[in-house]
């Protein structure tokens, strides 16, 4: 398996932890126990998953995206039956919309389990390039945005990095998590994530601090 590849038999993996755990008495959707896991639909899912959500979630995201779809899908009930959960319902619009929905109510959470979680490492290259997207896209509008709530939709839709919210000047010594209505203390800050900020701003005229 290439270095994708093997991250989604991962996900896979997590797929079926998190199924058994949610319907203990349930069927699911497998893994081959036989032959290649890779010719797996569970597989081939999860797969189209991580190109699809390429650059917008972080890795260890991903297990709380899983659990995210399995839990809103077992709350849509006809007559005391749950949706029929299947690994489609990890892809498409609609799984994007409920992820964000599920994490809203659910960041809290996210960050204690994360602080216990070491199923991931932090990407740095994929830090490196949503902060050079991040840094494209605001140019030198940062107050402005602030201004008209667009920051607010931006990160809300993965438009820009979180890391840029956290480690900019222009919120030094502010509630950003108040500010910016998210709870941004899940994303784990490393030096090495410090320094590749400081190296794409460093020659950038940077805003003044945010006044109250």
């Amino acid at each position: 398996m290439n270095k994708t590849e093997a991250f989604a038999y991962k996900l896979a993996m997590i797929w079926q932890e998190q199924m058994k755990k949610e319907y203990p008495n349930e069927g699911f959707v497998q893994l081959r126990k036989k032959g290649d896991p890779r010719k797996s639909m569970l597989f081939k899912v999860c797969y189209k998953l991580i190109r699809e959500t390429k650059g917008f979630l972080e890795p260890r995201e991903y297990r709380f995206y899983i659990l995210a779809q399995i839990q809103m899908m077992g709350k849509m009930r006809y007559c005391d039956i749950h949706a029929l959960i299947e690994p489609s319902v990890l892809i498409g619009p609609n799984a994007w919309k409920r992820w964000n929905w599920w994490k809203q109510k659910n960041e809290k959470n996210m960050r204690l389990l994360n602080r216990n979680s070491s199923d991931f490492e932090v990407d740095v290259e994929k830090i490196k390039i949503e902060l050079q997207n991040t840094k494209k896209l605001i140019g030198d509008d940062l107050p402005e945005l602030m201004k008209n709530r667009k920051l607010h939709e931006w990160l809300a839709t993965g438009k820009i990095s979180p890391y840029f919210i956290i480690l900019h000047p222009f919120f030094e010594g502010k509630d950003i998590n108040k500010l910016l209505e998210r709870d941004l203390s899940i994303y784990k800050i490393t030096d090495e994530v410090r320094n590749i900020f400081k190296d794409i701003y460093i020659h950038e005229q940077l805003p003044p601090p945010l006044c109250t």
